[in-house]
């Protein structure tokens, strides 16, 4: 690679004036769920590197995205150039074939793809894997047998068809490594950011208090019907109406929440809102090592349960309480310490929660993305 101007900002190297214009395709997708291996890119990694790839775009012009996608991802990748790939239907190794044309078509100088995706990626073609979801391979909430890991043609996908690798927390980078028998010290921690939030001002709550929230996802949708039982029986430790963050499931009679607000979208200005005057936010999620929405409600916050697992003890673990979601006795404990919380020890909360987010943002991990994807520029 011809050097450009380098300006050093902390750890990093910011490539500026002559850089080489440097092409990279996003593998994205599919992402079918209703069928074994249908899986390729969960919304959790979606939402993750569509806003590093946004970020990176703004801050340095010679860097392009370039997404293949299928129709169904094209929603996720908003503001970026996008090929909308077609599905090749039940064709065996479809679509290894689908993006290797692609790819060829583009001309790319890298890509980068979930890890998930390792396969699809060309002998020839330079990729990037990461991730930010390893629910197929999760770790026991308590002592149970060890978690099967990863199929043998994955792992050596993975292996060899990844010059580099990064990911949003380093809860992801020592779980990676032990998964896939991947250097420790060849993933890159690329944390995630936090949307800016527009500075308007808004008199009154956007939900009539009291209300908890649940954040409903692929992450926690185990949790769910639990939670329901739970807060049948506990009302005194649920308070008010329920406000879900999510896609709203298919009708289940065994799983009736009652009157709930359901928000499948929501700015980031209303949603901390909605967070900070929240009894609970209930963000019941397993092995998700980006914790964007468990940020956010930190930012503002909120009373937040959540489980010991993926990167939410590394953002704030001494101001969360944590549970088992799957036995009540400890949910009970873990939200009578929030709800019985003095307002001396509140705002103590407060303070040390917007501390410990209040240095994350897109511009700078776009910049760690930037300087990851010029180490491997031809």
């Amino acid at each position: 690679m011809r050097p450009g101007n380098l300006q050093r900002h902390g750890s990093d190297e910011r490539i500026m004036g002559n850089s080489p214009a440097l092409n990279v395709a996003i593998l994205a997708g599919p992402s079918d769920v209703r069928r074994p291996g249908g899986l390729c890119m969960p919304p959790v990694e979606a939402r993750y590197l569509a806003a590093l790839a946004r970020a990176a775009s703004a801050q340095d012009s010679t860097v392009s995205f370039r997404v293949l996608a299928p129709e169904n991802m094209a929603d996720w990748f908003d503001g970026l150039d996008i090929t909308p790939l077609e599905s090749p239907g039940l064709i065996p190794g479809g679509w290894r074939r689908v993006y290797a044309r692609a790819l060829r078509q583009e001309e790319v100088d890298l890509a980068i793809a979930p890890f998930r995706m390792a396969s699809c990626v060309p002998w020839n073609v330079r990729a990037v894997l990461f991730g930010a979801d390893l629910l197929d391979w999760p770790l026991p909430l308590s002592a149970a047998p060890p978690p099967l890991g990863p199929a043998a043609p994955l792992k050596r996908a993975v292996a060899h068809n990844g010059v580099d690798y990064f990911g949003p927390s380093r809860a992801f980078q020592k779980r990676f490594a032990e998964l896939f028998d991947v250097g420790y010290d060849r993933i890159t921690v690329i944390p995630p950011g936090l949307d800016q939030l527009d500075g308007s001002s808004r008199s009154g709550p956007v939900v009539a208090p009291p209300y908890v929230v649940f954040i409903l996802n692929r992450h926690t949708r185990e949790f769910w019907p639990g939670f329901l039982r739970f807060r049948n029986n506990h009302p005194d430790l649920l308070p008010g109406s329920l406000v879900v963050l999510g896609d709203q499931p298919e009708a289940n009679a065994e799983e009736d929440p009652g009157p709930v607000l359901w928000l499948e979208r929501c700015p980031a200005a209303y949603l901390g809102r909605i967070f900070s005057d929240a009894a609970v936010v209930c963000c019941l999620a397993r092995e998700d090592y980006a914790g964007i929405d468990l940020l956010g409600a930190l930012r503002a916050g909120a009373r937040i349960l959540a489980v010991r697992s993926g990167s939410a003890p590394e953002w704030a673990g001494e101001d969360i309480a944590f549970c088992d979601p799957g036995h009540e006795p400890s949910m009970a404990r873990a939200l009578r310490i929030l709800v019985e919380e003095s307002p001396e020890a509140s705002a103590r909360r407060i303070e040390r929660q917007y501390r410990a987010v209040k240095g994350l943002n897109w511009t700078e991990s776009a910049w760690k993305l930037i300087t990851l994807l010029r180490r491997h520029a031809a």
